[in-house]
């Protein structure tokens, strides 16, 4: 047991708590069931509040971040809980947008750990549990809980759903939950429930998720059936049944996800109703960090600095549509041709590579490409191998972020921009080496960083 009497920090708790379990994906209920059953009768965290779980391979953070959005604008008490984060773990636990704080970050850890006994949870199901212990103090209206890994045997799916949403279903994490999309689909489709609605902002679900639903006489509301939107170039229009809103604003986030949050809250509308305006309101003020965040530099050029979490070949295809249309706003806005991308990309081992080049094969200029160290660590050769054949460019190579990051910034011009995306690993380093760079006094000198070998 970790000792609290020695007043840990909550890094010194979280590292602690990643060597009680050293696979760092163990998919199962059995281990986190037992130790929910001891916090249910100790201390009573089932939940009181509406579930919204979120399951699917991409758009699950937009799906919450709207329903966050627009539940808090209404008044409501909302817990979300989401992963990874990327600068800190406080992130992943929010009220009404605002973090868990470390004080009861803490005396959350503390109670699974107290309840745990010689269970070797893994960070992901210790991490889950606290974070239960955190929402059932505070009288929340609304759980939002992202599934970190399929559905089925994931952590979150201890706690039954009240809705359920399925969001796009892609060929990811296949080692874990199958090699095609109709056997991913009968794993996400584990968080349904019997007679709970389930919304589905797929535009092709696979039919084993529709047969999951109906045996289960789930209310079903597949996106261009039940619901749909109309995109215009910088907002949507959204419908349901007979109801629609117009002119609503995207900000660079699918509008799938947006139009699925919609959706969840027009059917929860008899328990948790919400007025048009609040809608609006709520979608004016979602903020996603690292999804196409674009940032201008004032060191390097006035270049534009685009962050970029997309990690599959789905992400990136969007990724790649929204570049674009930026792309093609400056040329208009500038009356010029616009500079050079230069992309800097790191991913893990077990994803697949070419699905993530083809969409920017034609947009990027230069590659450089990074290690990113670790037991999922993908050496350059491979990587490099994959550019080579794909985008036809020789790739420049680098052993870390930093060293990655520093080195583009030899490269990168005026009208320039450089895009990193790949990994949260990899946004997360180079997102605060930005932040470094930005916060340095105007008398460095950019000259003297590295350049590109």
């Amino acid at each position: 047991m970790f000792d609290l009497n020695e007043n840990p920090s909550v890094s010194d708790y979280l590292e602690w708590i990643e060597t009680l379990n050293h696979k760092t994906m163990s998919l199962g209920l059995e281990r986190v069931s037992l130790v929910f059953d001891k916090l249910k009768s100790q201390l009573d965290i089932s939940p009181k509040a509406t579930v919204i779980t979120v399951a699917g391979s991409n758009g699950k953070g937009s799906t919450i971040a709207a329903l966050s959005s627009i539940y808090a604008n209404s008044g409501y008490r909302v817990g979300a809980y989401t992963s990874p984060h990327l600068f800190s773990f406080n992130e992943r636990i929010r009220v009404n947008g605002e973090m868990i704080s470390d004080a009861a970050l803490l005396e959350a850890l503390s109670e699974v750990e107290s309840a745990r006994g010689d269970v070797p949870l893994t960070f992901y199901e210790y991490s889950t549990l606290a974070c239960f212990c955190y929402f059932a103090k505070l009288n929340l209206d609304v759980y939002l809980l992202e599934v970190g890994l399929g559905g089925r045997l994931d952590a979150v799916n201890i706690i039954d759903a009240d809705c359920a949403v399925i969001t796009s279903i892609s060929l990811d994490h296949t080692q874990y939950l199958g090699n095609t999309r109709e056997a991913i689909a009968r794993e996400k489709a584990g968080i349904l429930r019997s007679n709970i609605p389930v919304i589905i902002s797929c535009s092709r679900p696979p039919l084993s998720l529709i047969d999951c639903a109906n045996n289960l006489n789930c209310k079903i509301s597949c996106l261009n059936n039940e619901f749909g939107y109309t995109k215009h170039e910088s907002t949507f229009d959204w419908w349901g049944g007979d109801k629609s809103l117009l002119a609503l604003p995207i900000f660079g986030l699918h509008p799938d996800n947006l139009a699925g949050a919609l959706q969840v809250i027009d059917i929860l509308s008899d328990k948790l109703p919400v007025s048009d305006e609040n809608k609006y309101n709520g979608l004016s003020n979602i903020n996603i960090t690292g999804r196409f965040q674009l940032e201008t530099s004032a060191k390097v050029n006035n270049c534009v600095f685009i962050f970029d979490v997309a990690h599959n070949g789905a992400s990136v295809e969007w990724l790649s549509c929204q570049l674009n249309t930026w792309l093609e706003k400056n040329k208009s806005l500038n009356d010029e041709h616009v500079g050079k991308v230069h992309a800097i990309f790191g991913v893990s081992n077990d994803k697949a590579i070419e699905p993530m080049l083809e969409p920017l094969k034609t947009i990027v200029d230069n590659w450089v490409i990074t290690e990113l160290g670790g037991e999922r660590n993908l050496c350059n050769a491979w990587l490099q191998r994959y550019v080579l054949a794909i985008c036809g460019t020789q790739p420049y190579t680098y052993y870390s972020v930093a060293d990655a990051f520093h080195a583009t910034l030899s490269l990168v011009r005026p009208g320039d921009c450089v895009l990193i995306f790949g990994s949260f690993i990899t946004v997360e380093r180079a997102m605060q080496l930005f932040r470094d760079l930005e916060s340095q006094s105007m008398e460095d000198n950019i000259n003297e960083l590295p350049s590109l070998a």
